[in-house]
């Protein structure tokens, strides 16, 4: 399409639903009822903001995208390049008895026409700090979790290979296993050294950082 013959959207409101992935986004924009474009494109936050401000120059451009792994990232910027975005919750979207499949064009295009019709609730975005400290918490609390199931694992195989008694109660340590013989618990000596123990110092810097970041707030 030439600039000559290049559909203007200056005053118009455009209602346009995301699907996002780790690599790209799917995009369905509709314009009074109908779509109007629909595209994928490269997962850049802040390369799709440039687009929609290019391709609907003058519009007021409102978006919305499902939570998920990608956080609130692109709802920033967005909002940012004067975008009015939502993040909604995958189940406060509407499902039609009928319309089971899941294709990426068919989400966005779901999105973009629940948008439309006002059939589509945001979703409270968090600050950054908050945010952050959230990622804190988590990640602490998987690796502790993680470093737990790795020492039960290791507990059961002692178990399993006569390695130790029924009533031992012991925590699992590197200590505990070198005190076996090396040719019949090398490997598992080995990943219990490797995933549990040095975890420890990145657990433990996880939590002072936490313990900064929550008396600073």
């Amino acid at each position: 399409m030439t600039k000559a013959n290049r559909v203007s959207y200056i005053g118009k409101d455009v209602f346009v639903g995301i699907d996002v992935h780790k690599k790209t986004y799917t995009v369905v924009a509709r314009v009074d009822g109908e779509v109007v474009k629909k595209w994928t494109t490269v997962a850049s936050p802040e390369g799709l903001a440039q687009q929609f401000l290019k391709y609907f120059l003058g519009a007021d451009i409102y978006t919305a995208y499902e939570a998920g792994f990608l956080g609130f990232v692109l709802h920033r910027e967005l909002e940012q390049n004067g975008i009015h975005n939502r993040v909604v919750h995958a189940a406060g979207i509407e499902i039609a008895p009928n319309d089971r499949v899941k294709t990426d064009k068919r989400d966005a295009h779901k999105l973009s026409a629940l948008l439309e019709a006002k059939r589509l609730k945001g979703i409270r975005i968090p600050s950054e700090v908050e945010e952050n400290g959230r990622q804190l918490t988590r990640t602490r609390q998987q690796l502790v979790e993680d470093r737990a199931a790795i020492k039960n694992k290791t507990r059961m195989k002692f178990h399993q290979l006569g390695l130790i008694e029924a009533s031992e109660t012991r925590k699992m340590t590197t200590a505990i296993a070198s005190a076996y013989p090396a040719g019949c618990a090398n490997s598992l000596k080995s990943s219990l050294s490797q995933k549990c123990l040095l975890e420890t110092p990145t657990v433990h810097r996880i939590h002072s950082r936490l313990c900064v970041f929550r008396r600073g707030r």
